[in-house]
């Protein structure tokens, strides 16, 4: 089903393509949501598949990706959060191990540009560090850099994507061509 002018539905081969990806990245905000609000109350080892239940059930927004997520996806989105914060999170054997909250709070708190309750009680970032001659700002700074880095990485299509959206491209140019028969 296609919309008409003015917005609704995409079309239904750019909203395929593009599916995958973000009911990934979906799964992965809604883990890392989860487990900071959740994950303390959670029996570790927990596997992959219930975890995604236990998701399923706590953000019903999650449900319109359903059917594109997987055990398998959360096992990755683990991963990729283990390598983002290895002192947080530990996952073994398509298991979530271990698992710091506190740490993985704060994570979540420099994704979204905030920098923990120290600098929120001292009047925002301008003032976090200043009794350190500006150590701490100058750490956070850094460690802001790194974390933008990591983002922009994690944004930045694989080759396989490019390789994949040049040939829908091409296959969209293809189709809009009018064929010898159309033109006469």
């Amino acid at each position: 089903a296609s919309a008409g002018p003015g917005g609704g539905l995409a079309p239904p081969m750019a909203r395929s393509a593009a599916s995958p990806q973000m009911a990934h990245m979906e799964l992965q905000r809604t883990l890392l949501s989860f487990l900071v609000q959740r994950g303390g109350s959670l029996a570790l080892p927990v596997r992959a598949e219930e975890l995604l239940g236990l998701m399923l059930d706590h953000y019903p927004e999650l449900r319109q990706w359903h059917s594109q997520l997987s055990g398998a996806g959360v096992e990755r989105a683990l991963a990729e959060l283990q390598a983002l914060v290895p002192h947080a999170v530990q996952a073994e054997r398509g298991e979530l191990a271990r698992l710091d909250t506190p740490t993985l709070a704060s994570f979540q708190d420099r994704l979204r540009g905030r920098h923990g309750p120290a600098c929120h009680a001292g009047g925002g970032v301008a003032s976090c560090g200043a009794d350190k001659g500006g150590r701490l700002r100058g750490a956070l700074a850094a460690q802001d850099g790194e974390m933008a880095e990591v983002m922009e990485l994690l944004g930045t299509p694989t080759a396989r994507q490019r390789e994949q959206q040049e040939h829908t491209d091409l296959l969209m140019q293809l189709l809009d061509k009018p064929t010898a028969r159309r033109a006469s």
